[in-house]
């Protein structure tokens, strides 16, 4: 209930930041005096006595702990709901067995803080809000920005399901020929998955007929003509019967 009175203009003041004026990685000046432990890559719920129960999903946050931002899963899979204060408490205690964020899912370290893997700004776009400050007329595109401007520049031809959907085929055939060790499976799977990922995430635009008059004028012809035939074929079986 404290803090800034208007967000609009707060999300303004942090949308016109640069990347040398943000912090990433908050926690390192404090290591000498609380070294860093494994419980903190637990993912999921944490509580305060039995009132307070919030979501702690450090895999959204990964340059605060070191690592490259990747797209992190969907909360209701990291965090997922329903659980009473018996089953949070059991998960938080066996954190190691399913809420538990891998060397894998952690990615690599970042070597400036900032770091992102290809994709998560434009991932980023779609799940917040629509667009980080513009860039300054005459001034180059901010490297958030630019991610997202070329992939607006590329939808039009990442539209094209069918070829996406075909080229993706031919591959995995190609690579069903030979034979795959478990690491190079691994890779074709991702790259599957991320050839694929345009059809999931656009749409092509359906391009409506406008409506000219002439169709409806159309029909109403047939409707007169259909109408003249029924009243010829009554007056025929009327004749036939007289």
């Amino acid at each position: 209930m404290k803090g800034y009175k208007y967000p609009d203009e707060h999300r303004t003041t942090l949308d016109r930041m640069e990347v040398d004026e943000v912090t990433f990685r908050p926690y390192e000046d404090h290591r000498h005096i609380r070294p860093f432990e494994d419980i903190s890559w637990y993912s999921g719920w944490i509580m305060c006595g039995s009132a307070m129960i919030c979501p702690y999903l450090p895999e959204r946050v990964l340059r605060q702990f070191g690592h490259v931002q990747s797209i992190p899963r969907h909360p209701d899979e990291s965090a997922k709901a329903g659980l009473n204060r018996f089953t949070i408490g059991e998960a938080f205690a066996n954190y190691m067995v399913e809420s538990y964020v891998t060397e894998e899912m952690r990615g690599p370290r970042a070597k400036n803080g900032f770091e992102t893997v290809p994709g998560y700004i434009a991932w980023f776009y779609r799940v917040s809000h629509p667009k980080l400050w513009p860039p300054i007329e005459g001034n180059p595109a901010r490297p958030a920005n630019l991610e997202v401007l070329i992939e607006e520049d590329n939808a039009a031809d990442k539209q094209d399901v069918f070829k996406i959907c075909r080229t993706v085929i031919e591959e995995v055939n190609g690579k069903l020929d030979g034979e795959l060790t478990l690491e190079e499976t691994r890779e074709a799977l991702k790259k599957v998955v991320r050839d694929l990922e345009p059809v999931a995430t656009y749409s092509l635009p359906v391009k409506r007929k406008r409506d000219s008059g002439e169709g409806s004028k159309k029909k109403k012809k047939k409707k007169k003509k259909k109408k003249k035939k029924k009243k010829k074929k009554k007056k025929k079986k009327k004749s036939g019967e007289d």
